[in-house]
């Protein structure tokens, strides 16, 4: 196979470019984590992050190794780095086999790297400042759409639930204070009467109280008895009927013999 040197000429001028392309592949992944919040900050940003924002008095948070932050941002980090990997493997694939018919050159690899490699060196030290200062404007953000969200359960709570809180506050302070009161006023008044009357008016009052149960139930007894009564004759007569019937004299007729009877 006959090796045009046009052709070489471009496979690597084309390598060169990849490699470029995936540098700026790189630094757009990098990105994507910041928007993920899966940046880790660089030390440079430490004071930066301390600094509390206008208007809400609280920093963002400076973010390292800890909980499930680390776990998230081990993740993206992983799918990011394997994607970068399969785009530059692919990138090269199809290099050799557009211009070499997928026989390996080893220079190829070699300006791809190289590529990558000035990428990094030059624009990557810009996009690092960017995607911190980027990272942190996101936080930022984020702080201040919280604190709009939570805006009107803060002003419900100043306008209508504190105030409310404190009326009722003041309402079962008043209770109280009327309660203690009325205790105090009933405790001076006996301690004003004496101990000796106190006794003697409490007996008094749980004589009056046992005479009014001892009525009650001298009442009660009376009814019973003749209700008792009532139901004991009906019962009687009941029973005298049946004993006539079971002796095969109806009660009528016996009731005329004996009239007859005495009167013969």
């Amino acid at each position: 196979m006959a090796l045009s040197p046009y052709r070489q000429l471009l496979m690597l001028c084309g390598a060169f470019a990849v490699g470029l392309l995936l540098g700026a592949l790189w630094d757009a992944l990098r990105m994507l984590r910041v928007v993920l919040m899966a940046h880790t900050p660089p030390a440079f940003m430490a004071s930066r992050y301390r600094r509390p924002l206008p208007l809400l008095g609280v920093s963002v948070p400076f973010r390292t190794e800890a909980g499930v932050h680390r776990l998230w941002r081990g993740a993206v980090t992983f799918l990011c780095d394997l994607l970068f990997c399969l785009a530059g493997a692919v990138a090269a694939e199809l290099l050799l086999f557009y211009f070499n018919d997928g026989v390996f050159r080893l220079g190829v690899p070699l300006l791809l790297l190289l590529g990558l490699w000035l990428w990094q060196w030059s624009i990557s030290r810009l996009t690092v400042r960017v995607a911190a200062h980027l990272a942190y404007f996101l936080g930022a953000l984020l702080l201040y759409l919280r604190a709009a969200l939570q805006l009107p359960w803060r002003l419900l709570r100043l306008v209508i639930l504190r105030p409310a809180h404190r009326l009722l506050r003041h309402i079962v302070y008043v209770r109280k204070k009327r309660i203690s009161t009325a205790l105090c006023r009933r405790q001076l008044r006996l301690a004003a009467v004496g101990l000796d009357e106190n006794i003697t008016l409490l007996k008094e009052k749980r004589k009056g109280k046992r005479d009014e149960q001892k009525t009650e139930k001298q009442k009660i007894p009376g009814a019973d008895r003749d209700h008792l009564r009532a139901d004991r004759g009906g019962v009687l007569s009941v029973a005298d009927r049946h004993r006539q019937s079971a002796g095969g004299a109806p009660s009528q007729g016996g009731g005329k013999g004996a009239a007859g009877g005495a009167a013969g």
